[in-house]
């Protein structure tokens, strides 16, 4: 049985998503874990790039998870922590990544600009030991909530930093 590959042009998400839909390969690889890492082994044949780090503890981390911001419990409190340092203790992570952090700080009912519009703060980070450090100057930013589908190497590294973090 043919294995799809990538088409030029397409997206990692947009191949992830065609590949796992695939009515051949759902038939040959029911379950979903499987079906996936198949799907991935023929996108990095292609694009390059390594196999998902530590696969038994990716497995492990998210399997019965109910609400997948359970599964970055321990990022999101050392997130908290770094920004209560720089902001103090009214300072709350509003969203993040794998690689930066928006957070707003509350004075009094919330910190309002000279436009009347609330304000966020976002900024790197890395992780030193099981500490995130926050990196350079935060900057002021406007909040848009917009949901994007993560890409497989973001959410890998997301994961990675749990895993560091829960140690």
């Amino acid at each position: 049985m043919p294995i799809p590959k990538p088409n030029k042009g397409e997206t990692e998400t947009k191949f992830r998503g065609r590949c796992m839909g695939d009515s051949t390969m759902s038939k040959e690889y029911p379950e979903s874990k499987q079906r996936l890492a198949i799907c991935m082994g023929s996108w990095r044949k292609v694009h390059g790039g390594k196999p998902p780090v530590k696969k038994e503890q990716f497995f492990q981390l998210f399997s019965g998870l109910m609400d997948i911001t359970e599964a970055f419990f321990s990022l999101r409190s050392a997130l908290e922590a770094a920004v209560h340092l720089t902001g103090g203790k009214r300072t709350y992570v509003v969203d993040f990544s794998n690689k930066e952090v928006v957070y707003r700080v509350y004075r009094d009912g919330g910190e309002i600009d000279s436009e009347g519009e609330e304000v966020y703060y976002r900024a790197k980070y890395k992780i030193k030991g099981k500490e995130v450090i926050l990196l350079g100057v935060p900057e002021k930013v406007n909040r848009t909530v917009q949901y994007e589908q993560l890409e497989t190497k973001e959410f890998i590294g997301m994961v990675d930093n749990e895993i560091q973090l829960r140690g």
